[in-house]
């Protein structure tokens, strides 16, 4: 997982909690894996990568995204995950950057 697009996703103040760790790439993943399990739990069709990839045109540019995330929270389209409450389109790429990590280790079949 790209710990940099990651924490550009959640933001800095999520990001803080991370400075001063011994290994704030693995804290950084172990949350987000967190908070992917938590979306999963309200939204179990998601829990798949076409499913996810459908709701986020992955051509999308950074401004595009940032344009998605703040539609969301103007239309109150938001997600409570664990104590954060985050745009439907922040939380999907989390979820889809933790299925894609998941993929790409053969010995996980899911996140927990």
């Amino acid at each position: 997982m790209a710990p940099l697009l990651l924490a550009a996703i959640i933001g800095l103040p999520f990001a803080l909690r991370y400075l001063g760790r011994r290994d704030p790439e693995e804290a950084l993943k172990a949350d987000a894996a967190a908070l992917a399990e938590e979306y999963f739990r309200l939204y179990p069709r998601e829990r798949d990568l076409n499913v996810l990839a459908a709701s986020l045109p992955l051509d999308l540019v950074d401004a595009e995204i940032v344009e998605r995330v703040m539609k969301d929270y103007e239309s109150g389209d938001l997600v409570r995950l664990k104590e954060w409450y985050l745009s439907r389109t922040e939380a999907r790429l989390i979820a889809l950057l933790v299925l894609s990590d998941a993929a790409q280790s053969p010995d996980l079949s899911h996140t927990s």
